[in-house]
C-alpha cells in the first residue's frame, strides 16, 4: 500500500478492510504500507518495488494530478514482472480531470497494471477543498450603526 498523506492512507485501509471483508478469513494477508516519504529514499524504495512484485494486492491512494517521482520509479520498478493470476492495483485518486477531460495519473496506473497483467481498480474523488468552497458573502459599502446605550 503506497499513500501520500494522512486522510489518503485512511482510504488505503478502508480499501485493504473491505477486500479482507470478502474472503471472510479464507485468505492470509501481510499488510505493507509505504508513504510518499518513504519512497524518496533509493533503498527503501527498491525494498517497496520487491514488496510490490510479489504481492496479489497493490493498494495506491493519491492525490495530485501527477505522480511524485518516487512513486513513479516505484511503479516502474515492479510494472516489468508479469504477476501472479488474479492480481489487483486498486487505486483511490483525488484529483481533478484536465481541461480534456483526461485523468493522466489514472491512465499511467491502468497501463501500469495492464503491463504486469494486474486487474486495475478504481476510485475517484474531488479534492476536499472543491467540496467546501463557499461563495463569499455579499460585502456592504455601509458601516454598521452603532447604538447607544
Amino acid at each position: 500500500m503506497v499513500y501520500d498523506d494522512f486522510a489518503s492512507g485512511r482510504h488505503a485501509m478502508e480499501i485493504y478492510h473491505r477486500l479482507i471483508s470478502q474472503f471472510d478469513g479464507k485468505c492470509e494477508f501481510r499488510l505493507r504500507d509505504w508513504t510518499i516519504g518513504l519512497l524518496r529514499n533509493h533503498a527503501l524504495n527498491d525494498i517497496a518495488i520487491q514488496e510490490a512484485t510479489d504481492a496479489q494486492v497493490i493498494i495506491i491512494a493519491l492525490g495530485g494530478e501527477e505522480l511524485p517521482p518516487a512513486v513513479k520509479k516505484w511503479v516502474e520498478g515492479w510494472r516489468v514482472y508479469r504477476s501472479a493470476p488474479h492480481a489487483i492495483l486498486s487505486a483511490f485518486l483525488t484529483c481533478r480531470a484536465h481541461a480534456d477531460g483526461s485523468y493522466p495519473v489514472e491512465d499511467y496506473l491502468r497501463h501500469s497494471a495492464a503491463d504486469c497483467g494486474r486487474e486495475f481498480l478504481i476510485e475517484k474523488s474531488q479534492p476536499w477543498v472543491d467540496w467546501c468552497e463557499v461563495p463569499p458573502k455579499a460585502v456592504s459599502s455601509q458601516k454598521p450603526k452603532l447604538k447607544r446605550l
